[in-house]
């Protein structure tokens, strides 16, 4: 799986959900905010609240999904991740314990899912 921002909260939700069965070798996360964005706490429109509550820093449901990713260490997830994300902040949320961390410097948060080095890794990984 490869994932940009929230694709990544969405990828290991469903791995949580499927644990084993799901069938996926690897994960590859692009900036996204494993342990919330301070962003979140700023977010109040409507529709986006839901998420923006989930995305907090120390939110229940980003907790819950933590209590079960024992399986991070064995080298399942690659996470990209910018010191100059203008979304996912700070840089260290968009990291995970075990996982290859690999810091991408001066890319912002969009501009992640389209840089050349990452998408070459990424299809070497593949």
């Amino acid at each position: 799986m490869v994932c940009h921002s929230m694709g990544g909260l969405v990828a290991r939700a469903f791995l949580r959900a499927h644990d084993k069965q799901a069938g996926v070798h690897h994960v590859v996360t692009i900036g996204s905010p494993h342990h919330g964005t301070r962003l979140g706490e700023r977010l109040l429109h409507p529709q986006a609240l839901k998420n923006a509550v989930q995305m907090r820093r120390g939110s229940a449901w980003l907790k819950a999904l933590e209590q079960k990713e024992a399986n991070l260490s064995n080298g399942n997830f690659t996470c990209y991740y910018s010191d100059c994300d203008n979304i996912v902040t700070p840089a260290s949320a968009a990291t995970l314990a075990g996982a290859d961390n690999r810091l991408r410097k001066g890319v912002p948060h969009v501009a992640l899912a389209l840089d050349d080095k990452i998408i070459r890794e990424t299809l070497a990984m593949l």
